[in-house]
């Protein structure tokens, strides 16, 4: 029998920590033969593999904003494209985000990495929850933005001056914002060090906060493109810098497993590890980008390459070790679930699109999840597509054909339907179009999509 929360003599700490852009299959437990990651591999040993994690979006922005708030991107202003330099929107005013509700009942919070859900004022991480923020404010591709204050110790770098900051192009000398609390430290920051750098910081805050219950979240702004790392790590894998990238990750999520232990605070943890979206595959060389296994397609798409995430979960005590659920979840869920683990109250300003996916920690094959279906939306914010049971629709516009089109020897198929229908158990792979087949299914899955409607962007306010 499982801990139950309830009989915990203690709240659990709880860490997260998520990857940029890294494909289904570039750990070693999800499949990788070229990519090396000893470390998450012994995670799902002694915890959980998630076969069926899903994201709300394809992309960074959104798919953030539902893991800071359990709702889908629509609900809390984030349903188009990402946050750029220029750009001076976030979560809405007043929102209580993951970090708010740890901080309700006494936890210190901290975050370390790539935020990228605003950095005007009062958008920042210190401004949503977190007590203390080391990172970067958006990706790693992108420049300097005139809305983030300047540090009067900041470090410039490359022959950059603070008349710099008032440009809003893409440059790659010039790309790169490193921060500490909501101040900018380094300009261009020295990418090559940001794994090594966010990792002691997320040692540091484990070591200064061990005495009380933390919330971490360690955001890593790797494997994003342009790929950065350490040199030691350099060719150290078989799947060129891309690979080196994720052992380097795997390494640093071995510091932070070790900091755990050091303090004495590993039995008393849970740990999850996942991504943001799938891998960028069309936008560089197979060395540069990661794989989805056998998903397909991946980052800015909506099947499942785009949107299901290698993941696991660990905790001793509190998730089954050993074991992997078959079940559905969702980036949604953790907000609901960490709410229910530590005793939070659960907003009632918007509609949560979570659940309390906690009993699936048992490990027990009886128990079913109580996600049975998640929304697919483009980058645009359009409502495309359902996932109900094992079957999944996506309506796709003329104008996504014909730009799919357009670059079709890019892509693993050379043809696109503006209706698609697949049953996930039998192809996982989406390589095969039931729609005509099975016209009742696809307006019952058309039905259903009816009841969200208002989730498109059209429909919005």
């Amino acid at each position: 029998m499982m801990t139950t929360i309830a009989a915990a003599s203690k709240r659990p700490n709880v860490v997260i920590i998520l990857a940029d852009d890294q494909g289904y299959g570039d750990l070693g437990c999800f499949g990788s033969q070229t990519i090396k990651t000893p470390v998450i591999d012994g995670l799902a040993a002694e915890g959980m593999k998630f076969t069926q994690f899903y994201v709300t979006a394809s992309v960074c922005t959104p798919s953030r904003a539902s893991l800071m708030t359990g709702s889908y991107p629509a609900r809390v202003g984030f349903s188009k494209g990402v946050v750029f330099p220029d750009h001076e929107h976030g979560l809405p005013a007043g929102i209580k985000t993951l970090p708010d509700l740890f901080k309700e009942v006494g936890y210190t919070t901290g975050m370390v990495g790539k935020w990228h859900l605003g950095h005007s004022e009062g958008n920042l991480p210190l401004d949503r929850g977190f007590d203390y923020f080391y990172g970067a404010p958006y990706s790693n591709d992108m420049v300097m933005s005139s809305h983030l204050k300047v540090s009067s110790n900041m470090v410039l770098r490359n022959g950059r001056t603070k008349e710099d900051f008032l440009e809003k192009r893409w440059g790659a000398e010039n790309r790169g914002v490193l921060m500490q609390g909501d101040e900018v430290i380094e300009f261009p920051a020295d990418q090559t060090l940001w794994t090594q750098r966010f990792t002691e910081k997320a040692v540091d805050f484990i070591k200064a906060n061990s005495e009380q219950p933390f919330f971490l979240y360690v955001a890593h702004c790797m494997p994003h493109l342009p790929i950065e790392l350490s040199e030691r790590f350099a060719g150290k894998s078989a799947h060129g810098p891309y690979g080196d990238t994720i052992q380097e990750i795997d390494w640093s999520t071995g510091e932070i497993l070790k900091a755990l232990r050091d303090t004495g605070v590993d039995q008393n943890t849970l740990l999850v590890y996942t991504s943001d979206n799938g891998p960028w595959i069309y936008a560089g060389s197979p060395e540069e980008v990661g794989t989805a296994g056998p998903l397909r397609d991946g980052k800015s798409y909506q099947w499942e390459g785009g949107m299901r995430m290698p993941t696991v979960m660990w905790g001793p005590g509190i998730v089954a070790s050993g074991k992997v659920c078959d079940e559905m979840a969702s980036t949604l869920d953790l907000y609901t679930t960490f709410a229910k683990l530590i005793g939070a109250t659960l907003p009632s300003d918007r509609e949560l699109d979570g659940y309390d996916i906690s009993a699936l920690w048992s490990g027990d094959a009886d128990v079913k999840s109580p996600r049975d279906s998640m929304l697919y939306f483009s980058l645009m914010g359009e409502l495309v597509g359902i996932r109900k049971g094992d079957w999944k629709l996506l309506l796709h516009s003329d104008r996504m054909v014909e730009q799919y089109m357009k670059k079709a020897e890019k892509h693993k198929f050379t043809h696109l339907d503006n209706v698609e229908l697949f049953n996930l158990q039998q192809d996982v792979s989406e390589k095969y179009n039931l729609a005509d087949e099975n016209p009742e299914k696809v307006k019952t899955l058309r039905d259903e999509l009816q009841r969200y409607r208002y989730l498109d962007i059209k429909n919005l306010n």
